[in-house]
């Protein structure tokens, strides 16, 4: 089973307008870490960047996933670590 995807979505109303590609890796390595980079347009809003996040931690119970890129206004930097709920 892959574990790449690429999603792109395009606007047709006034011409063809690209709003958002999204490439990512789902199982880098075989290790189920994620790691890609998008682009995303909505209106006056404009995101390029790349994420990754990692199940485990350092080997501890907490997941962790990082976003950072550029948008009209300037940089952004997302950073998340939780522990998952059990199933």
């Amino acid at each position: 089973e892959w574990t790449t995807q690429l999603n792109v979505r395009v606007n047709l109303e006034e011409g063809i307008e690209l709003r958002r590609v999204d490439l990512r890796e789902e199982s880098l390595l075989g290790r189920g870490e994620l790691a890609g980079v998008f682009f995303r347009e909505h209106d006056e809003r404009r995101d390029v960047g790349a994420r990754f996040a990692t199940p485990r931690l350092f080997g501890t119970r907490l997941d962790a996933r990082v976003s950072a890129g550029q948008s009209r206004i300037g940089s952004f930097l997302e950073q998340e670590v939780f522990r998952p709920r059990p199933k």
